[in-house]
């Protein structure tokens, strides 16, 4: 099943991107789920992914750092001074990400 927001949250979490070749504002995080086979049913209160989430093995590890702590939230790209960074939340307080944190932070990544 395909639906929009998706089960991370909608575009509240990432933000919109901009392509200035199209004149295009992509908004979209929508999501492809299918129901697991065997269920387990969490008593009341208690969290229920009952979904597969099946992902794909596209591409390969370019680069990679060790935050220290979870990440997750929104990730965003743009320059600034001639160079291209990245910005990403660390530092997660939910059921839902693994590693949680006392305080979170924004992580800025630049390219060359």
């Amino acid at each position: 099943m395909r639906f929009c927001p998706g089960i991370q949250g909608g575009v509240e979490w990432n933000g919109a991107a901009f392509s200035p070749d199209s004149n295009s504002l992509f908004v979209d995080w929508c999501a492809n789920v299918q129901l697991k086979r065997e269920l387990e049913v969490p008593s009341a209160g208690g969290l229920w992914l009952g979904a597969e989430t099946p992902f794909a093995d596209i591409g390969k590890i370019l680069w990679q750092s060790n935050a220290g702590q979870s990440t997750g939230g929104g990730i965003v790209t743009y320059r600034a001074g001639g160079r291209q960074l990245i910005g990403v939340a660390s530092g997660m307080k939910s059921p839902v990400w693994p590693g949680g944190a006392q305080q979170s932070r924004i992580l800025v990544y630049g390219l060359r």
